[in-house]
């Protein structure tokens, strides 16, 4: 369909007619900036407004559609041609249509979940809630775009890439935890436990890992990673200094340091 034919078609009979753009575009119920869009070929009237439109500019549907005056012997050819362009050309529309929406979808995901990771504090659960929303909305998304036509095969390719991404988001996560010292997002529960010198230890539980924040809170506190989970919060050894600051290394180096400036002094 040559929307450029049909909109210069438009505005010749418009002008037959002694309309303004905006004359028009009042009897249509649209705006003027419709009807010169429709003129400049950019856009085609809506499938509603073919039938009013055509009716106000004294031309047939053929006509409107064909963007030309069409004689009576030709009227049946051009019948056929207009009906399998307009069919042609509402497909591609719905499609493009689809295809926005899909897209809005997808962006909304993934601004959601960067959101996610970078607007809530380190120790908010709604981080992990807000990613898996946007996970889900931008899978959504990619799922209404997959050219499968089998909706089974649509669902398994689109459970699979779910998989995939919450896999990389854990991923993620965990090297968060490890390399810079937060408490990991995606986390089964959290306890809390004060000892009786009153230091706090919280517990957070990975489906695959647990995490101890030790002395949490204070300048002692250091995190503990517990990949074999094989700890519990009241099993996990403590210490009441902050162990990336108190190596072994570093308390030997303090003993010997130590021992060299111990003065002997005689006995009188």
């Amino acid at each position: 369909m040559d929307t450029k034919k049909i909109g210069a078609f438009i505005a010749m009979n418009r002008k037959k007619k002694g309309y303004t753009q905006e004359q028009l575009a009042e009897k249509l119920g649209v705006t003027n900036k419709t009807i010169s869009r429709w003129e400049n070929g950019h856009y085609m009237p809506d499938l509603s407004l073919l039938e009013p439109l055509s009716k106000e500019l004294d031309i047939t549907l053929n006509e409107l559609l064909a963007g030309e005056e069409i004689v009576k012997e030709e009227l049946v050819e051009y019948s056929e041609q207009n009906l399998i362009q307009a069919i042609d050309y509402t497909d591609k529309k719905i499609k493009n249509e689809h295809k926005k929406i899909s897209l809005f979808i997808i962006g909304i995901g993934i601004l959601i979940s960067l959101c996610a990771f970078t607007v809530f504090p380190s120790g908010s659960s709604w981080s992990s809630i807000y990613s898996m929303i946007g996970l889900f909305l931008f899978v959504v998304g990619i799922f209404r775009e997959l050219k499968i036509t089998s909706l089974l095969k649509k669902g398994l390719v689109s459970t699979i890439l779910f998989a995939l991404l919450l896999g990389i988001f854990f991923i993620f996560d965990y090297a968060s935890v490890t390399q810079f010292k937060q408490p990991p997002i995606y986390r089964l529960t959290t306890t809390t436990l004060f000892s009786d010198d009153g230091n706090k230890m919280i517990e957070y539980q990975n489906p695959f890992y647990n995490v101890f924040r030790i002395n949490a809170d204070t300048s002692n506190e250091y995190y503990l990673i517990d990949d074999k989970k094989q700890y519990t919060i009241d099993t996990v050894p403590t210490s009441p200094f902050n162990v990336d600051k108190s190596s072994f290394e570093q308390l030997k180096n303090i003993k010997v340091n130590i021992l060299e400036t111990t003065v002997i002094l005689p006995i009188s």
